[in-house]
């Protein structure tokens, strides 16, 4: 009965999950397969100015139904995939999922090819060596920790080059979603959100407003610190960022 399921149901629901990781995983390759695995760039025509970056999205984004932006993004996605071999055997041998798969290469893509591949081929054997001994197979959050414990093996030198660079990448985004709302993200140090939402939880407790709850409180919150408030340090703020790129720069180049 649902709700109380047989072993073979729970087999069922597995095997049709492996089957989406590794349908997902052949839909990334197709892509690959049809972009290439870099990038290619295309000079627009004289007058016009510029260059026209992997021109087969275009002819790609309405047969996936999709905007040209957004059939990029889906690109670029497949190319990090499949450019981490190790990660999506797993896939292909159900065990990993397509999800946890795509975020180890996103953790991985700052990193060179040659460590990559030394990362994953170890983690990966140790996977299969887990799966054939009985023990409770690891989850996609455990094998991608793995592959993170992995990587400061290298060494901190390389660890903190691929973290500056990262942390240029940092961004706010904004993500519409239905009945009017949306949402708004942030991409930023670790160490700094989780200072942020300490801060937002910590004002939200002395807030005794049980109608609202905790999340969002915090959203009011974070809402008001925003639109209410000057930032009184936003040009020193800048000014402080620019200086760190600017020695992020200058240590890659040393």
């Amino acid at each position: 009965a649902p709700g109380w399921a047989c072993a073979c149901q729970v087999v069922v629901a597995a095997a049709w999950e492996a089957c989406a990781s590794w349908t997902q995983l052949q839909s990334a390759s197709a892509l690959v397969a049809t972009t290439g695995t870099a990038p290619v760039v295309w000079p627009a025509p004289e007058g016009c100015g510029g260059v026209v970056r992997d021109p087969v999205a275009e002819e790609l984004a309405p047969a996936l139904r999709l905007s040209p932006s957004s059939t990029g993004n889906r690109i670029a996605a497949a190319r990090r995939l499949v450019a981490v071999p190790a990660m999506t055997a797993l896939v292909g041998e159900g065990l990993l999922g397509a999800g946890p798969a795509r975020l180890i290469a996103d953790d991985l893509d700052v990193f060179p090819t040659e460590d990559v591949t030394t990362v994953t081929i170890e983690v990966a054997d140790r996977v299969r060596v887990r799966a054939r001994s009985g023990l409770r197979a690891w989850t996609g959050t455990e094998i991608r920790q793995r592959v993170a414990r992995a990587l400061l093996r290298l060494g901190s030198a390389k660890v903190a080059k691929a973290r500056r660079q990262a942390r240029r990448g940092r961004r706010v985004t904004v993500t519409p979603d239905s009945h009017g709302m949306a949402w708004l993200g942030a991409y930023m140090s670790g160490v700094d959100a989780a200072r942020i939402y300490a801060r937002l939880t910590a004002i939200a407790k002395g807030i005794d407003d049980p109608e609202r709850g905790m999340d969002a409180t915090r959203c009011d919150l974070l809402i008001d610190a925003l639109l209410t408030s000057r930032p009184a340090t936003t040009t020193d703020t800048a000014a402080e960022a620019g200086a760190e790129d600017r020695a992020d720069a200058g240590a890659d180049a040393g």
